[in-house]
């Protein structure tokens, strides 16, 4: 399974699953800034599954 880290997850975390052999790849490093769309799009384009929060 791979996943897409929205801006919303920190980069350690990342980093951290990456590091317990995770998939995985974060709009952070990618282009932050962009639409929820875009991101969506990405995830979809990918086979990603998309990881956030929101509060």
């Amino acid at each position: 399974m791979k996943f897409l880290a929205d801006e919303n997850i920190p980069l350690k975390v990342v980093k951290k699953l990456r590091e317990e052999g995770f998939d995985i790849i974060s709009i952070t490093e990618l282009n932050p800034g962009i639409s929820d769309e875009k991101v969506a799009e990405i995830s979809q384009n990918e086979d990603r599954v998309l990881v956030t929060f929101f509060f």
